[in-house]
């Protein structure tokens, strides 16, 4: 079986910062929050729907059609708006990232911050795109930590 950029796409939204976020409330709160999946799911889906949409449609992503039919003004805020948002989730990624690392290595997050930055940028310039697949794919395995976590957690039902 080949694995390929679908794999990588599906996978791409469990990014460090979720992970730690839904790792943190679940922690916390267990499964009192389980209900707000009923509603969120199908808003996504939603969303993701017609963003396929209209890229499908217009041969555009979602800025070529801000920028064709909305005024300039409009389009530089929301790209304003989408490039802090990214900066931050960019951000929070790379300081989950380095809580993790210091899960298993006695090594302060803060310390590991920067070489994990450059780490990634690196990839990023010097990597060859078929690299960087690979090391994706082989992420992607990480993915059934959550299918172990779901047994180690033992749900409530099954607690003696």
């Amino acid at each position: 079986m080949v694995l390929g950029p679908g794999l990588i796409t599906g996978a791409s939204d469990d990014d460090p910062s979720g992970i730690g976020t839904y790792t943190t409330a679940g922690a916390s709160l267990g499964f009192a929050t389980l209900w707000t999946a009923i509603l969120t799911l199908p808003m996504m889906a939603a969303v993701q729907f017609i963003c396929a949409k209209i890229g499908m449609v217009s041969g555009r992503g979602l800025s070529g059609v801000l920028r064709k039919y909305y005024p300039r003004w409009l389009v530089y805020s929301a790209i304003s708006l989408l490039l802090i948002a990214n900066t931050i989730n960019a951000g929070t990624d790379i300081g989950a990232i380095a809580a993790a690392v210091n899960l298993l290595i006695p090594i302060p997050a803060l310390v590991l911050v920067l070489p994990i930055a450059l780490a990634i940028l690196g990839l990023q310039i010097w990597g060859t795109y078929n690299l960087i697949v690979k090391v994706f794919k082989w992420l992607t395995l990480t993915l059934f930590a959550y299918v172990v976590a779901a047994f180690l957690a033992r749900p409530i039902g099954a607690r003696s």
